[in-house]
């Protein structure tokens, strides 16, 4: 008896949990921010990465571009609307282009 009456709870109490989360429209996807593919430095002490949202809402919001160094002691951010960045053959400096400059 005790046995189906913990089951039964069980049942309610999980209905009641898995019934709280909101549904995940399109809508709530376009306010998820995108991770661009990472760029690595010749010497492989710096990392570049840009965070972008969905294209619908793009021309709204800028592009995000971090410039980290690999051991954390450093970050630059920049934003801009969609971004490229190139590292220099000796990894001393960091070209970034932004998609409205010339």
């Amino acid at each position: 008896m005790k046995c189906i009456l913990i089951i039964i709870v069980n049942f309610f109490i999980s209905s009641i949990c898995l019934g709280q989360r909101p549904p995940i429209t399109q809508a709530v996807y376009e306010q998820w921010p995108k991770l661009g593919l990472p760029v690595l430095s010749n010497n492989g002490q710096y990392v570049s990465y840009s965070i972008s949202y969905e294209e619908i809402i793009s021309s709204s919001r800028p592009t995000h571009v971090k410039l980290v160094s690999t051991d954390l002691k450093w970050q630059k951010e920049f934003s801009g609307m969609g971004a490229n960045v190139v590292f220099s053959g000796n990894s001393q400096y960091a070209f970034i282009k932004f998609s409205n400059d010339s």
